[in-house]
């Protein structure tokens, strides 16, 4: 059997662990609506923030934006 490797995404293991925590954090009722509202805010957020590493943009990112994706998903 061929063993291949995967090689992560420098950022993805961040944005992916900000995503969960939110998800605990505000309970969705409708977890893929909440997963497009956490994205779409955060990539402007990025836009906002083009020069800050990932690691302390997603740290801001769920202290300053992550009610926003609840009450946007909310709407969906």
């Amino acid at each position: 059997p061929h063993s291949s490797r995967v090689t992560i995404p420098r950022g993805f293991k961040d944005m992916l662990e900000g995503f969960c925590k939110a998800v605990v954090k505000y309970q969705p009722e409708n977890i893929p609506a909440f997963a497009m509202s956490f994205f779409s805010v955060l990539v402007i957020f990025r836009d906002e923030n083009p020069s800050m590493p990932i690691e302390e943009l997603m740290k801001e990112f769920r202290a300053t934006k992550g009610s926003q994706c609840k009450q946007a998903s909310l709407l969906i």
